[in-house]
């Protein structure tokens, strides 16, 4: 056999081999991730934090629910279903009712700061009705501890509503949801860094 001559490659041909090995050297393979589908682990989100927030508002309801009942005056039956720090303020003659409390301990999200207020004001303002006939006008309002540019907490009003009288008569209490609470009420204002949405 006669011995054959090896054409060597060009130098652009060897340029481009390098250039093929470093780029198939820089793609790895893909690992093997099990596929979990997104929707699964959004139903089960939402199911931890709803019923998180079932569990605290039952805790809640039986531990001031027996203050509730006896409660009489617009103080009493603020701070029986708004805690200790709920501050009322009156007018003379209880035309109107003026409500402030404490929501930062629910400021975990956005979310649960405005759950949390719907719910209280859902459970608030139509015993306030009921059990003080000469009440007209109720305005609640949540304060939260926000931090400013300046690097400081402060404590502001994060949301509020108001309802007359007439307009808490027509709102079906027991079967309205937190979310038709800022449309049905006479006047509702949300802080911006929170939103009704």
């Amino acid at each position: 056999m006669k011995p054959t001559a090896r054409k060597l490659p060009s130098r652009a041909q060897v340029q481009q081999a390098a250039a093929r090995q470093r780029l198939a050297s820089r793609v790895t393979t893909p690992m093997h991730r099990p596929s979990v589908d997104g929707r699964l682990l959004l139903v089960l989100g939402l199911a931890l934090s709803g019923g998180l927030f079932f569990a605290l508002s039952q805790v809640r309801s039986v531990v001031e629910g027996p203050g509730l009942a006896s409660a009489q005056s617009p103080q009493e039956i603020a701070r029986a279903v708004l805690g200790q720090s709920a501050r009322v303020a009156t007018t003379a003659d209880l035309q109107t009712v003026s409500v402030h409390y404490d929501i930062s301990g629910w400021s975990l999200t956005r979310s649960l700061i405005r759950t949390s207020f719907q719910s209280n004001v859902i459970h608030l303002v139509p015993v306030m009705f009921a059990r003080t006939p000469q009440t007209e006008r109720i305005e609640v309002v949540a304060d939260n501890i926000f931090d400013t540019i300046q690097g400081r907490e402060v404590r502001q009003p994060a949301l509020s509503v108001i309802f007359t009288r007439p307009t808490a008569a027509k709102v079906p209490w027991p079967s309205v949801s937190n979310g038709e609470i800022a449309r049905m009420a006479d006047k509702a204002w949300v802080s911006p860094t929170i939103g009704w949405q």
